[in-house]
């Protein structure tokens, strides 16, 4: 029910074009406030919504504030929800709980106002292994080819210099 209604607004504030997919970045907010509702998106993409979690440290990472961090996974948890735009060649993560997307400038992974023509929020999924129906992936960041790493904080890093702290595991919500 939840994911229905949240598809239905998304799908509501397209068709009626009241947000804008390209946006000016913030400046400075310490804690990623929740947005008035989803940005429009252009068509082309599909959709799912993940937790993506370490997959050593089996911790998931959040959008609480600015600087994206690592918390112990917690279902429902709407700052560890991801919904993960699934573009030909590219993906978008963009938080379920503020709407802002993942980006990653030079070392720095954060959550930004979605901008779907910066590199720095499209990301590629590699697949390191995909055995016993668990896949693993680096995350690999389109503009500058480095991937998400959990060392100590979410950073990136050129690969793979660790690949401890540089593989992800994806958990579809709900499931």
């Amino acid at each position: 029910m939840r994911l229905r209604k949240r598809f239905s607004v998304i799908a509501a504030v397209i068709s009626a074009g009241l947000l804008s997919f390209i946006a000016a970045p913030s400046v400075g907010a310490a804690v990623a406030a929740p947005s008035a509702g989803p940005p429009a998106l252009p068509a082309g993409y599909t959709t799912e919504t993940v937790y993506i979690m370490n997959e050593t440290a089996t911790w998931c990472l959040d959008g609480t504030l600015a600087k994206v961090t690592m918390q112990p996974c917690s279902s429902g948890d709407l700052h560890q929800e991801w919904i993960r735009y699934i573009y030909p060649g590219y993906d978008v993560y963009m938080n379920d709980y503020n709407y802002d997307c993942l980006d990653g400038t030079e070392a720095d992974v954060s959550v930004q106002p979605c901008n779907i023509t910066d590199a720095h929020q499209r990301w590629i999924r590699i697949t390191y292994t995909s055995g016993n129906m668990l896949a693993i992936y680096y995350i690999e960041n389109v503009a500058n080819e480095w991937v998400l790493d959990n060392r100590p904080t979410v950073i990136l890093k050129p690969w793979p210099t660790d690949i401890d702290y540089q593989l992800w595991v994806y958990s579809e919500v709900g499931t």
